[in-house]
């Protein structure tokens, strides 16, 4: 059996327009579960992996996508004319564990984990700001003290230094990248990598 090198999309839209787009693909750690295969298409201005931990799997790219509930919730709060527009949302399994909006990014990332402190556990958080330093000692305190852990975590940007002190602290933490991001159909097309799995 060949494994897929790209894979086709299109679309055909209500007014009856079609769209088609060819994706090429790279191979991921796992599927769902660790005996399938794995892939992401990547569509033109995706993401970067900045740290690599082990490399990620299927249902970690799904989880990409509270990065655009983050950034949509941060887009709403400001359009409501609502000071709370700094966004945190980490995903578990495919579904949101927590999610929080405040003023600054880490009350939201506080808020967010005082709604459920386990859940968020290993899942995959995004900000819908670059990530700053006072959230990176949070989550560097946090992690010492708790031994908490994130899977993945996605930021459009870092502050100087925050990634790569969380790499060295939080092992095995995938950081990502997710600035070039800049409309709203790449921040979907981006994070929702049109994954596949092969079997």
């Amino acid at each position: 059996m060949s494994v897929p090198r790209e894979m086709r999309i299109s679309v055909r839209f209500d007014d009856g327009t079609e769209k088609e787009v060819t994706y090429n693909l790279s191979p991921l750690r796992s599927g769902d579960n660790p005996h399938q295969s794995g892939f992401i298409g990547e569509p033109g201005n995706s993401y970067t992996e900045v740290i690599e931990g082990r490399g990620m799997g299927f249902t970690n790219h799904l989880d990409l996508n509270g990065y655009s509930v983050a950034v949509e919730v941060s887009r709403v709060m400001a359009l409501l004319g609502d000071e709370r527009t700094e966004a945190v949302v980490i995903n578990k399994h495919t579904n949101p564990a927590v999610l929080a909006a405040r003023t600054k990014q880490v009350d939201a990332l506080v808020a967010s984990l005082t709604a459920d402190p386990k859940s968020p556990f290993g899942g995959v958080m995004a900000t819908s700001s670059k990530l700053n330093r006072e959230t990176t000692d949070f989550l560097i305190q946090k992690n010492r003290m708790e031994r908490f852990v994130l899977d993945v975590l996605c930021a459009p940007g870092f502050e100087n230094g925050c990634a790569e002190t969380l790499a060295e602290v939080m092992k095995n933490l995938r950081i990502i990248d997710v600035s070039p991001l800049q409309t709203w159909e790449q921040v979907n097309a981006g994070v929702f990598g049109y994954n596949m799995k092969y079997e």
